[in-house]
C-alpha cells in the first residue's frame, strides 16, 4: 500500500466529541483537544478497527494537530454544543450535544482517554506519544502509522485501505 489512509470527518461529529470531553475537564486548548482526539481515535482504532472522528492529523512540534480542531478553534464553534472564546473550548449549555453520532464504544474511548489526561496531571507532551509516532513527518500522517504492530496488522490495513475512502463520520 503506498497512499496513505484517511477517512472523511465530520465536523459537528468532532465539535460535540470536544463538548464531550470539556463536560469533565471544563475547558480545553487546543493541543489538549488535539491530543485527545488523536488518542481516542488511535485507540479506537486498534481495538475496533475504526477510529471515533477520523480526522487528519499532521506534526506539529513533535505532538499531532488535527486540520479540523484548527477549523473549530478557530471559530466561535459555530452552532454546536462547543463554544469556542479566547483559544478554550467549554461545553455550551444551550445546545444538546447530538450522542446518536457516537456508538457505545466512542463514548468508551472518549472517556478513557480523558480518564487518561486527568491522571497524568500535566498536559501530555512529545514523549507522551506512543510509539510508531511519526513525529516530524510533514503532510497530513495517514492512519495506518495508527495501527500497533502485531499479527493482524496486515490484514487490518488491508482492509483500512478499502474501507477509509467510504467511511463518513
Amino acid at each position: 500500500m503506498t497512499q496513505p489512509v484517511f477517512y472523511r470527518p465530520n465536523l459537528a461529529k468532532a465539535a460535540d466529541a470536544v463538548a464531550l470531553m470539556t463536560e469533565s475537564l471544563n475547558r480545553l486548548d487546543r493541543r489538549e483537544a488535539d491530543w485527545l482526539a488523536y488518542a481516542a481515535d488511535r485507540n479506537h482504532l486498534n481495538r475496533f478497527g475504526r477510529p471515533v472522528l477520523g480526522l487528519r492529523y499532521r506534526d506539529q512540534d513533535g505532538l499531532p494537530e488535527s486540520l479540523e480542531l484548527a477549523e473549530l478553534f478557530a471559530s466561535d464553534g459555530g452552532g454546536t454544543a462547543c463554544l469556542v472564546s479566547g483559544g478554550l473550548a467549554a461545553r455550551r449549555a444551550d445546545i444538546a450535544i447530538d450522542r446518536d453520532m457516537f456508538s457505545k464504544s466512542d463514548l468508551d474511548a472518549l472517556s478513557w482517554v480523558v480518564m487518561d489526561f486527568l491522571s497524568k496531571g500535566r498536559t501530555p507532551d512529545a514523549k507522551d506519544m506512543p510509539s510508531g509516532w511519526t513525529g516530524g513527518v510533514t503532510g497530513w500522517i495517514g492512519y495506518e502509522h495508527m495501527l500497533d504492530v502485531g499479527p493482524n496488522r496486515g490484514a487490518w490495513l488491508e482492509d483500512m485501505a478499502g474501507v477509509a475512502p467510504y467511511v463518513r463520520f
